[in-house]
Order: C-alpha cells, then sequence, then structure tokens
C-alpha cells in the first residue's frame, strides 16, 4: 500500500482573466502557496494565453483547446478565479465551460472558485454563485468555502502594484491548505 498523505496531488489553478497580471490570478497564486508539501504539484493557467478557436479540420479543436482539457482531466483539484462580467463570469469562462461541458473533464475533481467584484456591486458574487451553479452542473465539488472578494479588498500601490488585506491573503492562503486536505480526504476514501 502506498502512503496516500505524500501520493503526488496535482493542483491545477485557472485564471479567467483576459488582462496579464490580474488581480484574480494574484487570487490563484496566493491559493497555490497555500498549497504546499512534500508531493505537491500545482500549475496555473491564463486563459488569455488559451487559443480557443475552431480547428480548421472539422470536428477537431485547437490544440491549445485539447491540452487544456487534458490538463483539467489529469489533475486532481482546480482553483478558478475570475472576474465579474455583466454578474456573472468571464467571457473566458464561458469558452472553458464550453470545452468541458461536453466530456467528463471536471467530473469528480474538487474546486475552489474565487469571484473578483466591483466596489460596491455583487456582481462578483454573482459571478462565484455562477461558476458554483455550473461545477455542480458539471459534476464538480465545488467546495462551500469558496471566496467572493470585493474590489474594496485590493490594494493598488501609486506605481500600479497589487496587494491584498492581510485578512483575504489568509483567506486564500487557507483555501489551498483545504483543498489539500480535500484532496486527500478524497483519495483515503476511494482507496
Amino acid at each position: 500500500m502506498s502512503n496516500l498523505l505524500i501520493d503526488n496531488i496535482n493542483i491545477v489553478g485557472i485564471v479567467g482573466s483576459s488582462r496579464a497580471n490580474s488581480i484574480s490570478s494574484l487570487a490563484v497564486q496566493e491559493v497555490m502557496n497555500g498549497c504546499v508539501g512534500v508531493g505537491i504539484d500545482t500549475q496555473i493557467i491564463e486563459l488569455h494565453e488559451i487559443e480557443f478557436v475552431d480547428h480548421p479540420v472539422k470536428h477537431m479543436e485547437h490544440m491549445d483547446a485539447y491540452r487544456l482539457r487534458q490538463c483539467i482531466a489529469n489533475s486532481d483539484a482546480l482553483v478558478l478565479s475570475c472576474p465579474e462580467q455583466n454578474n456573472s463570469y468571464s467571457e473566458l469562462f464561458h469558452q472553458l465551460f464550453g470545452i468541458v461541458s461536453n466530456t467528463a473533464s471536471l467530473e469528480n475533481k474538487i474546486v475552489v472558485c474565487i469571484g473578483i467584484g466591483g466596489n460596491i456591486t455583487i456582481g462578483g458574487a454573482y459571478a462565484l454563485i455562477k461558476m458554483l451553479e455550473t461545477c455542480q452542473h458539471l459534476k464538480a465539488y465545488p467546495l462551500s468555502s469558496s471566496l467572493f472578494i470585493p474590489r474594496d479588498d485590493v490594494i493598488m500601490s501609486h506605481d500600479g502594484f497589487v496587494s491584498f488585506s492581510k485578512i483575504t491573503y489568509q483567506r486564500l492562503q487557507n483555501l489551498g491548505h483545504e483543498l489539500i486536505f480535500r484532496v486527500r480526504q478524497a483519495k483515503i476514501r476511494a482507496y
């Protein structure tokens, strides 16, 4: 019998912002910072770098989309983060959920969702709720401790450096700890 506590755990973070170095990217990085330990592999995918276009050969998808789907299928858990767009998740997440909806890529995956919102609007909370609902519809297991981060929790310095309040950093890293704990629990139950 192998030691289930040190078997490799593969966590994939997916950022749904259309901008590089986004608040969503920073949030995923902080969750990944909480996913530390022996045998834990993490990877962050920025959806704005993925080509979702149709493949020129009928019924074939673009290689980026294929690799993304394979990466998701091979993961033990996902961290999804995106800004609110029109009271829902971003267009990039619409495309992501579109390519995984006809497969079992998300089925039985443990998922942390992070919605990033506006100053006083609840649009980011709507984005989070839509992500949670979509994950459940695709038979994933989103954690109830998934997080909404209002823009008020984001600190931007005059030189453009973005950070979070101390408590938000701690909450994001705690999500990483919880995610690893839940994955280990699931592996033990499956054994």
